[in-house]
């Protein structure tokens, strides 16, 4: 983002600038609902009847800055709070479309929703639409030049000065929250020379180092070995950056709860030995897009000062073919003490986390209120869901409830999925504990098995969501991009922890 968002009161009328902005809704009859507006001429003002995305453009008037913009919204009935964050992105969208250096948006006063809530969504909106990942790029291309956004000042005017507390504290809130999906982006989006175990420890030391409630902890190397975590070193065993285990703790003051989060962290995921298809390989530098999600969520908690103490655990390694490599055919004795049947190399993600969920029940399970894991992990979630809603699947329904409602909330939907029994049994071996792959309903059977490592009787509140589908490639909205990372989960979880 190359401007500033900030917050003033007054009135429109006394705006100076480029643009006012208002975003205006039609009424039950399908009219819209216009502003107190200065005398404008009736024949435009006729045409307009606030449809979704409809512009109309005046110049001068009564106010005293240059042009006064509406943006058709349609009905405010049918506006869902999940899509409220759509409304900052439309500004941003429209400010490109004219291509405006500076412009004042009105706080859209009139709708019915909770002020706090409107504006963190609204405010996250207006940053997270701004978003680009150009950091390798040396020079923009003309073309793009050309459409980029001009834009350096964005002002959010709420004329009713007796709302500038709680909207102003709203709008704060929600920045933060897309600075913290942004820089879950950035992560996902980092190629995985860029972006190996070793420089996804660095990324979480700096987090520590630059606040004080973070702590961080590094298993790797010899560590890794004695404490037992075999399924994480065979993964990441044909690279040539060794695998480690990063454990951060956010701490803040009189915390009520404790919360685990858990990310898978492939900063690149070649298949192994069974190795991918060529076509689309560059995208696995999202696998570790789990990982991304657990270190942004805990940036933003710090940076919100959340009172719910965040356990985060990511397994960082690369998945490499190599003559050290682990086969298929393998049998790898668990963190658990569990023997697995590796079938398919590809199937790692499971793996790494079956050895962090085993170890996380053992060393926080007496003080975990629930634990939530995120993974890229079976493209099978992508056949069912496609690129719509990550899979949810989960010990306890009350959890899943919750999570669900915090997807509703921010427009990051989940679908729950069964872990019956009847699943299970496709992971069952002849010859180990537990098999890695177990023919259909991959995305269910990869659920099972992680299933298989958690400890119910010290974690009963065990939730896993596979964001394979959207954590990259999901429908472009004015707020996210269709090509690159889309930092999916993040808001989802920050809702979650705020709404406890």
């Amino acid at each position: 983002m190359d401007y500033t968002v900030k917050t003033r009161v007054g009135t429109a009328k006394k705006i100076t600038g480029e643009a006012i902005v208002y975003l205006v809704f039609q009424d039950n009859d399908e009219q819209p609902q216009l502003p107190a507006l200065p005398q404008l001429p009736e024949k435009q003002l006729a045409d307009f009847s606030a449809k979704q995305n409809e512009i109309q453009l005046f110049y001068q008037g009564e106010f005293a800055c240059q042009k006064l913009l509406l943006i058709g919204c349609g009905k405010s009935s049918e506006l869902e709070a999940g899509k409220l964050t759509e409304l900052g992105g439309r500004v941003i969208e429209v400010a490109r479309q004219f291509k405006l250096p500076e412009l004042t948006v009105i706080f859209p006063l009139q709708l019915n929703f909770d002020r706090e809530k409107l504006a963190e969504k609204f405010y996250s909106g207006l940053v997270l639409a701004g978003y680009k990942f150009i950091q390798y790029k040396n020079q923009s291309d003309d073309e793009e030049n050309e459409q980029q956004l001009k834009l350096q000042h964005v002002t959010v005017l709420i004329e009713d000065a007796r709302s500038e507390k709680t909207i102003t504290r709203g709008g704060e809130k929600g920045i933060t929250i897309a600075e913290a999906v942004k820089f879950s982006r950035d992560l996902g989006n980092t190629p995985a020379n860029k972006m190996s175990p070793r420089e996804l420890q660095q990324t979480a030391l700096e987090m520590a180092e630059k606040e004080p409630k973070i702590k961080l902890k590094t298993i790797a190397d010899e560590q890794l070995k004695k404490q037992g975590f075999n399924l994480i070193r065979a993964v990441g065993g044909g690279s040539s950056t060794p695998p480690r285990l990063l454990e951060l703790t956010y701490t803040p003051e009189n915390y009520a709860r404790t919360v685990l989060l858990l990310g898978k962290g492939v900063t690149f995921d070649s298949g192994g030995i069974s190795l991918k298809p060529s076509k689309k390989m560059d995208e696995m530098k999202f696998d570790m897009s789990g990982a991304g999600v657990v270190l942004a969520v805990i940036k933003g908690a710090a940076d919100l000062n959340l009172p719910t103490r965040l356990i985060g655990l990511i397994p960082a390694v690369e998945n490499m073919p190599d003559s050290s490599s682990i086969r298929p055919g393998d049998i790898v004795e668990s963190y658990a003490g569990q023997t697995v049947e590796i079938l398919n190399t590809d199937a790692e993600g499971r793996l790494i986390l079956a050895d962090t969920i085993a170890y996380a029940c053992q060393k926080w399970g007496e003080q975990a209120d629930c634990m939530i894991d995120y993974a890229t992990l079976t493209g099978a979630c992508l056949v069912a869901l496609g690129h719509a809603a990550a899979g949810l699947m989960g010990s306890d329904d009350k959890l899943c409830e919750q999570l669900l409602r915090a997807g509703q909330q921010v427009n990051e939907r989940l679908w729950r999925l069964p872990l019956w029994k009847d699943y299970r049994k496709k992971l069952d071996s002849k010859i180990a504990d537990i098999k890695n792959i177990g023919g259909q309903a991959g995305t269910v059977v990869a659920g099972c098995f992680l299933k298989n490592f958690v400890d119910l009787d010290k974690i009963p509140r065990w939730a896993h969501i596979d964001i394979a589908g959207t954590a990259w490639g999901m429908e472009k909205l004015n707020y996210r991009p269709k090509e690159g990372a889309t930092g999916f989960g993040v808001r989802l979880t920050l809702e979650f922890l705020s709404n406890q």
